[in-house]
């Protein structure tokens, strides 16, 4: 299944609006719940993370946005089955410094500029731009992704994510959307950087999962051991079968961690968020062993998954448990020469 196909038929499912709070028409999953679901759907392809980081980060500034107009409109809009791309990175000498403007012309702001790296702006309805104004003021505004002054080049030649819609976005007085003014509040941006770092995170449990069980079905469809091994059959060999082994410590680690930093970023959120108002009001928190795989088992998963993330992750075992068998050690015989 091509990716964009993919992506969209995990937003038709909802998996866009998955912490949209209940009120506006979304999920209102807890972030540990979000994280698992990322990776879960990053095992099918690792490039669907990516893809829709920014658009999850635009959601987490949605939520914060002290603007309740602004926050319910958009989120309404992701409800819905909008996605959010992400245009921030620039190629100029000074770290922080955007060159990408927005001007305002007969009353309304028109963006133009140039990002190098705009991961999964191909196959998003809205982009997030980080702009400067006429005052030096930094902010995002949300521009519509397939407006005639927006093109899109896939010209990413980096390490990885050549599926992910990475390449240079140039927008050529774009105008900016009602309601499209985002992050005047830095307060709305708190937690952020943190947020980010756990996308990628899920997004290397992902792949170590799925190399546990490529691994695993390569070695199954060996019939024969090394020359040299100590089991007839590979799948009983003990140093493939150590191989393995590592392989699957490092995605438990990976499991791990990520399940710790989630819930720990949520507590500290929880911990610092006042009581929201009943139209933004989460669901409460499902039990760990539901809260992911109900998602699934209620959504018409691409037919082109065998079967859908939550059963495909499971512990991986290519030995029968038997001990492997050695071969019987050979003593050299009174004849053969010294």
């Amino acid at each position: 299944m091509p990716v964009i196909d993919l992506v969209r038929a995990l937003t038709d499912a909802g998996f866009g609006r998955l912490r949209v709070p209940v009120g506006l028409g979304g999920f209102g999953v807890d972030l540990p719940t979000l994280f698992e679901l990322l990776a879960q759907a990053g095992e099918a392809d690792s490039n669907v993370p990516q893809i829709l980081r920014g658009h999850f980060i635009t959601v987490e500034i949605l939520r914060h946005a002290e603007d309740q107009e602004t926050a319910t409109y958009w989120l309404r809009k992701v409800a819905a089955g909008a996605v959010f791309g992400n245009a921030q990175s620039e190629l100029n000498g000074a770290p922080f410094e955007t060159t990408t403007k927005v001007e305002s012309v007969d009353g309304q702001h028109l963006v133009s500029g140039t990002k190098f790296h705009s991961t999964g702006s191909q196959y998003a309805d809205y982009i997030r731009v980080a702009v400067a104004d006429d005052e030096g003021n930094r902010w995002f505004a949300v521009v519509p992704a397939r407006h005639p002054g927006v093109a899109h080049l896939d010209d990413w030649d980096g390490i990885g994510q050549r599926l992910t819609g990475s390449g240079t976005t140039v927008f050529d007085r774009v105008p900016v959307a009602d309601h499209g003014e985002l992050g005047h509040d830095k307060e709305d941006l708190r937690s952020l950087n943190s947020f980010v770092q756990l996308v990628h995170l899920a997004n290397l449990t992902c792949i170590a999962r799925s190399l546990v069980v490529e691994t695993a079905a390569m070695v199954q469809g060996h019939s024969r051991a090394s020359l040299h091994a100590l089991s007839d059959k590979a799948t009983q060999d003990p140093d493939v079968l150590g191989m393995v082994g590592r392989l699957y410590a490092y995605r438990f680690t990976a499991d791990a961690v990520l399940r710790k930093v989630s819930e720990a970023l949520e507590s500290a959120e929880t911990a610092d968020t006042p009581e929201p108002s009943p139209r933004h009001t989460s669901r409460p928190r499902l039990p760990r062993s539901r809260s992911s795989t109900s998602f699934w088992r209620q959504r018409t998963w691409p037919s082109t998954l065998a079967v859908p993330p939550p059963y495909a992750s499971g512990r991986i075992w290519i030995a029968t448990g038997a001990t492997p068998a050695r071969r019987p050690r050979t003593t050299p015989s009174s004849s053969s020469p010294a």
